[in-house]
């Protein structure tokens, strides 16, 4: 299975953190701070998944995953928010730009994310809290 990643996220320390545990779970990982960039490097490289930051410094992180689903409508698509906003949520997936396989796991403090049954992430929930999915 190829397993090419693009994130795009503008929160350095939380992108470096998820760009390594991906790294380590097999994952061949761009990472980008910035909407243009991940956008041109997407229009480069054939990127299986993504993991896209909905607020970012330099534009809107729903309008870069449907510019990824007009590219390359097999990307799966996972949208970040430290915003919580359901009715964003709600709306991106209704519009197919975002997967719904995602499963969160909260145990005594820490939390894991699956995906397809593919273990993401995991960890206390104080490293994590910054992602908030509301799918």
């Amino acid at each position: 299975m190829n397993k090419n990643l693009l994130i795009v996220d503008d929160d350095t320390p939380f992108r470096e953190r998820l760009t390594r545990s991906m790294t380590k779970k097999g994952f061949i990982v761009e990472s980008f701070s910035k909407y243009h960039d991940g956008l041109n490097r997407f229009n480069e490289v054939e990127f299986h998944y993504a993991i896209i930051d909905m607020r970012l410094e330099d534009g809107s992180g729903l309008e870069l995953i449907k510019k990824i689903k007009q590219i390359s409508p097999l990307t799966k698509s996972l949208l970040l928010t430290g915003y919580g906003n359901i009715a964003t949520a709600v709306a991106a997936i209704k519009k197919g730009l975002v997967e719904k396989k995602l499963n969160i796991h909260f145990n005594e403090g820490s939390i894991q994310i699956e995906y397809e049954d593919e273990i993401l992430m995991t960890g206390p929930v104080s490293e994590i809290e910054k992602i908030k999915l509301d799918i």
